[in-house]
């Protein structure tokens, strides 16, 4: 084989194995970056599949955490208050009776007439000799943030301008707010009935 030819064959062998190598290598790096491309391409599916419901579960965790929280505050405000309406209304005289009243606190008699702690004070004085009340029952007690009603049953036992009365009322009572604790604002007295009748219902 002549020598020009065989130096020429060289060449293009060497240049064919450039070629060739260049091409493998390019190959290789564009499966590398397919597979990493691919593997960051799951990732991307993964995290934004799945950040939201973490997102989601960390909104409903701190609504749930409040919700408990504010049932907790409203189980402690009702028990507090039903300590009160308990104290408020067992009594055994009239003195008293008069005592628990608070100041600001307006009462609609079963008359219908109002009597605040001034009147009230002034008919336990002149026309009340006896008086005892007992609370009977709880049958509404609803609290919010600054106030509160309930609907209770009660019975009291008293002599009124000399005429002996024994009977089973029910009362609405409306409450609000006074610090970290609560005052009797509004209270409404049904007529009574004897001690031998049904109670007062039926209730919803």
């Amino acid at each position: 084989m002549p020598s020009s030819l065989s130096a020429g064959g060289v060449v293009v062998v060497r240049r064919v194995n450039a070629v060739v190598s260049a091409l493998a290598s390019s190959s290789r790096y564009n499966n590398n970056t397919t597979h990493h491309s691919s593997r960051l391409s799951r990732r991307t599916f993964f995290f934004s599949k799945k950040v939201p419901f973490l997102f989601k579960d960390a909104r409903i965790h701190r609504r749930t955490s409040t919700t408990v929280s504010n049932n907790i505050i409203m189980s402690t405000e009702s028990a507090n208050l039903r300590e009160l309406i308990a104290k408020n209304v067992n009594v055994s005289t009239k003195e008293e009776f008069v005592e628990k009243m608070p100041e600001n606190a307006w009462y609609i008699r079963p008359s219908g007439n109002p009597a605040n702690k001034e009147i009230m004070t002034k008919m336990a004085g002149e026309d009340v000799t006896e008086l005892k009340s007992e609370l009977l029952e709880i049958k509404v007690l609803d609290v919010f943030s600054d106030c509160a009603y309930a609907v209770i049953i009660a019975k009291a036992s008293f002599d009124y301008k000399g005429t002996k009365n024994e009977d089973i009322y029910t009362q609405s009572c409306l409450y609000k707010k006074k610090g970290d604790g609560w005052e009797l604002a509004w209270a409404h007295r049904s007529s009574g009935r004897g001690f031998d009748q049904d109670m007062p219902g039926p209730w919803p």
